[in-house]
Formats: structure tokens, sequence, C-alpha cells
């Protein structure tokens, strides 16, 4: 039999004392279980006449319906597409079909969401303080009428509280005990899309997962365990205010921030993470500062902060490379050094402005046009007097010279092609090596930089000719590592859909070769032709190679260890962002997979794959 013990204390001095004259408080005992008269029904812990003539007559979580019954406050419905709100489904309890949260125990009963007060919520409930008289009610999500003589349902409560039942399982429902209201903390609010952008890196044991949140438009951080399990969960960045999401009075999507996120861990594991401020168009650093995290903006020039990836020096000072776009059409890549470890402003930062191309990506002026050069485009004024111009070429004047020159055609906001694509900061014994893509001339360039100065800036790949080098297709995605002096560069030729890999020296005399031909076998005659090679990664430890990429045209994540592959199947699309890590002498990728939860909602989520162990 359940029933509640509804209180009586009282606090007495441990010495001795003489009760005689005090005065014996009997303790009330309510029994959900008491059998009322036909006419009767038991709310507040006693026998009540069981029709109602309005709200207060009811327990709660009821109301007052036609023909005086006392009825769920949740909408009804007949399928979980009646039902609005995330995470909300159509749910049989008591005999009838309502608009609820699933029930849980624990954060494990819930596919999404967190499981607060017995309910699973992906939502915080009541995003407004409730007025006096009424409630939060969880299963409802709203502020609710409390039924008449309940206790502390008047009070107003602190900031980040709501007012709630004491104990909603003896005083929500068709019979209840004495309704009680206190002030409570809100749930915390769980990020519910995130993964479309990650970096992952291994620290004390564990996976961390830097992550956009498409919903809130959030930077969180994740910390996983090896087989993908949630360990830990935080916003970073992405709220007003000083207050982190899930302690805010509100469930409202806030700034937009997070995308491209790159972390990075110190010893000790405090973690950084390099991210675009996409409302702002600025980069972004956040780092571990005690319980909290320190946010500054490293480069709010421009149109900046694309594609960062971050790396920390032995002494711990963070090393961002990114691209960078302004106003007027200049684009291209760019180095930011903190002079310490916890840059608290963007004084404490100095910039290298590493590979910078003119564009006409804010279009010309009437009567010029865009052309192609080989440092970038720029509008010319357009001329006549040429002979016939072919090939996509124009007539233009420079300087009093009128020839036919290449139309470059780029005009608009930032463009898919560009300088500094996937930028990949290296160290080696001479100082930092920095990788990256030209996609507007079909290239794979790395270049050297020392002190602060650039002393080389080359092509690796792309440019044809000698050391095995194509012709173009290249330049859009690629991964690279050091393992001692020998560079490695995995990147992807997207004319014939090849996975390349460059190893050897940093003077780039090293083998060009085919990896990847891009044909997997499938169940139809002969293979299948692969779109694949998105989002490379690339690691080598103890003398073994990983490679990490998303199949395309399976939506898979697919990854080489050595001379072994690895492919994820499933039957919904997976491996986006992909990211190695290095865990306990073994290979992990970390990917996103996108699925349809059970509100119709499709959202991204982390998945840790495990993959062969290095020798």
């Amino acid at each position: 039999m359940r029933s509640f013990r509804l209180l009586v204390f009282a606090l007495l001095p441990l010495g001795a004392c003489n009760c005689d004259d005090d005065e014996v408080i009997p303790v009330r005992e309510c029994n959900l279980r008491t059998v009322c008269n036909a006419t009767e029904a038991f709310r507040n812990g006693q026998c009540v006449p069981a029709r109602c003539s309005d709200d207060g007559d009811c327990c709660a979580g009821r109301r007052c319906a036609a023909a005086g019954k006392c009825s769920p406050v949740e909408e009804r419905c007949g399928q979980d597409a009646d039902c609005e709100g995330l995470g909300i489904l159509c749910l049989e309890e008591e005999g009838t079909r309502r608009c609820r949260p699933p029930r849980c125990d624990n954060d494990t009963d819930c596919e999404i969401g967190t499981c607060f007060e017995g309910r699973c919520l992906v939502d915080v409930p009541c995003t407004e303080a409730c007025e006096a008289g009424t409630y939060c009610d969880i299963s409802a999500r709203r502020c609710v009428a409390a039924p008449a003589k309940s206790v502390g349902c008047e009070q107003k409560c602190p900031e980040g509280q709501r007012k709630m039942l004491s104990d909603p399982l003896s005083m929500r429902g068709d019979s209840c005990c004495e309704t009680i209201c206190e002030c409570k903390a809100l749930p915390a609010l769980v990020p519910r899309d995130v993964g479309l952008h990650l970096s992952a890196r291994a620290a004390a044991g564990r996976i961390l997962v830097a992550a956009y949140e498409r919903h809130y438009g959030d930077l969180v951080l994740i910390s996983l365990d090896e087989f993908g399990n949630q360990l830990g969960r935080v916003f970073v960045d992405g709220f007003d205010g000083d207050q982190p999401r899930h302690k805010s009075l509100s469930a409202e999507v806030g700034p937009h921030v997070g995308t491209y996120p790159s972390i990075a861990i110190a010893e000790g594991g405090k973690a950084y993470i390099a991210y675009r401020d996409e409302d702002a168009k600025d980069l972004k650093l956040a780092w571990q500062q005690g319980d909290g995290w320190r946010r500054i903006v490293v480069d709010g020039r421009g149109d900046t902060g694309l594609q960062p990836h971050l790396r920390l020096t032995e002494d711990g000072r963070p090393q961002i490379a990114y691209r960078v776009r302004f106003d007027d059409g200049v684009a291209g890549l760019r180095l930011a050094e903190a002079d310490r470890p916890d840059p608290s402003s963007s004084g404490h930062w100095r910039t290298l402005d590493v590979d910078v191309r003119s564009s006409c990506i804010e279009g010309c002026e009437a009567g010029s046009v865009c052309i192609a050069e080989e440092r970038g485009d720029r509008c010319l004024a357009q001329a006549e007097g040429c002979d016939s111009c072919s090939g996509g070429s124009v007539c233009t004047e420079d300087s009093g010279t009128v020839q036919c020159r290449p139309a470059a055609n780029r005009t608009g906001s930032v463009p898919e092609d560009g300088i500094g694509m996937a930028p990949q900061l290296l160290r080696n014994d001479d100082g930092l090596l920095l990788v990256y893509g030209d996609s507007v001339a079909s290239l794979i360039r790395v270049a050297s930089i020392r002190g602060g100065r650039i002393f080389g800036n080359e092509v690796l790949d792309g440019a044809g000719g000698a050391l095995g080098q194509v012709e173009g297709g290249v330049g859009t995605d690629l991964g690279a590592a050091m393992d001692g002096a020998t560079l490695i560069v995995a990147y992807r030729n997207h004319i014939d859909q090849s996975i390349r890999l460059y190893s050897g020296t940093v003077d780039l005399s090293g083998e060009r070769i085919v990896f990847d031909e891009g044909t997997a076998l499938s169940q139809e005659p002969g293979g299948l032709d692969r779109l694949h090679g998105a989002d490379l990664d690339v690691m080598q430890m103890n003398g073994q190679r990983a490679v990490s990429f998303q199949d395309q045209s399976l939506a898979d994540a697919s990854a080489w260890v050595g001379e072994t592959r690895f492919q994820n199947r499933t039957t919904q699309p997976d491996g986006f962002s992909t990211d190695l890590v290095w865990l306990d002498g073994r290979y992990f990728v970390v990917h996103a997979r996108l699925r349809t939860d059970l509100d119709g909602v499709t959202r991204f989520a982390p998945v840790v794959t495990a993959l062969a162990e290095a020798n």
C-alpha cells in the first residue's frame, strides 16, 4: 500500500525535558488508495464530493470540465502529430490520450531531453514566472491553477526558480494528497541538435567534443566515453549575459555563435575552443576558467573566423589559422597568435596575413567586369577593340592596355570557393607549417612561418607536372598531421572522387599517391562509384596512419587505418564533420549522425566509432 505522511516535526533540545504539558499533534497519513463512497473522490487528502464547480475543487493537474468532472489539463489528441512542442507525444495515461512528455525515472529513459520531475523534457517548462495561486505543471508545461486550500502556492520564487509541486506523485492526478508548492530550480536545457560542425580531442580518458548546436545557435562542449555515452555537457557561448543557457530563465534562441569549432587541450586538461560568431562575423576564443568559461573576440575585422584551426604552443599560448574576408573584396588566410596562455583581450594577439587575394564578391560597377588573375580577381573596365575573345574571356582595359582576359564571374556574398580552405596548423622543428586549400586555383599549398614571418609558400599538389602532381581538382577538403619530421596530408580530388595522400619531408619532395580510388564494393555488379572524401581528417600515431572522411553517396562515416578500410554502414545519414581521436592506444572517429526523433524533428547528434588498435 502506498501512503504519504504529511509532516509535523518539532526540533527539541538534546537535554532532558518535561513533555507532560506539551500538546500532542497526531501525524496525518495520506493514503491514495482510500476508498470513498460512490459520489465522492479522494482529493487533498480527504473524501469530498466528486462533482466540481471550479478548478479549485480538483486535484493539481486537473481542471473542472463539463458536467462537473475533473479532467486532465493536457490537450486531447489522437496521434503524435496533434501535439505541439518538442518532445511532446500523444500518450495514454489514466484512460485518456493527452499531449504529454514521456514518463521517466532517469536520463537514460529519455530518447531526447532530460528527466525532470518524472518527465522527459526538451524545453524549459513555464518560461515565465507563475502568478499567485498557480504553479508550473511539468506535464502540461505551463502555469495552471492550484487547488483550493493549497499550501505555498501564493509565494513568489527567486530568479532561476519556478513554483512547482513539492511531490507530483502524491499531489497530482484524479486522487491526491494535500497540495504543497515549493520553489525549485529550473531543469538544465539539453543540447538538442548537435554536430553539424564539431571538433574532438581526447583528455583524461574521455573524448571532449566542441560542437555547434543548431536549435539555439550555441557553442556546446560534450564529454563522451569511448562508446559514445554522454558523461557531461555544458553550453559555452550563445546565451545572453553571463549566465549559461542551462541556468537561464528563458528557452528563447539567443545569439548565433559556435560554427566551425576547433578544440585544443592544454596540460592539466583545460579546454580551449576557437569558433565563429555568425551574427557579428567575428573570430572568438573560449577557455575554461575555474568553474566557468572566459570568452573573447580575437578578430572582428571584416567577415572573419571562417574554418578556424586551433593549436597550443608548448607554453600553452593559442594559435589560430582562419579564413577572412573584407568589404572591399579582399579575402585570404590569416594567423593569430596570443602572447600569453590566457589572452583576455584582442590586444594580446598579433596577426599575420598568410595569403591574401583580391576578389569581386561585392560585384563590379556598371561598365566593369570581374576578371581572374593568378593572385586573385579584380574589376576592370570593359573595352572594345580586342580581336575576338573566346573561351570565357572578355575584352578589358588596364592602364591603357586593351586585351582579352579570363572572366571570373564571381559575385555575391561569401562563396564556397576561396583562399585558405580547411587550414591545418602544424608544428615542426623550424617553426609553423600552414597547410590549406586554394579552391579558386584548385591547389593545395603549404606556408612556412617562423618568428611571425612567412619564409615560403609552396604548392603541394594541383599544379600538374613534376613530383606526381595532378592538374586541378583539389583545394577544398583536406586534413594534415606531423609524425616527427614527416608531413602527412590527405586531400580530395573532386574531379575523379579519389582521395590523395602526400607523405614525406616538409620540402614537399615526398610521395603523392592515390590511396582511395573512390570506388567501393556494393550490391551492384562491378561496384559503385562513390562521391566521397568530405570532412577529411588524418592522424599518424606510432607510425600507423588513420584517415577519416564522409562517404557522401551512402552518407556513412568511412576510415582507413593502415591498409584496413572501415565503413560505418547505417540506413540513415552519418559521417558529418568526422574527426579522429587517439584514446588509450586506439583510434576512434567522432562524427555526427542525422536522425528524425520521436517528435518528427530531424537533428544531429555526435557518434563515436571505434577503429583498430595501432601496433
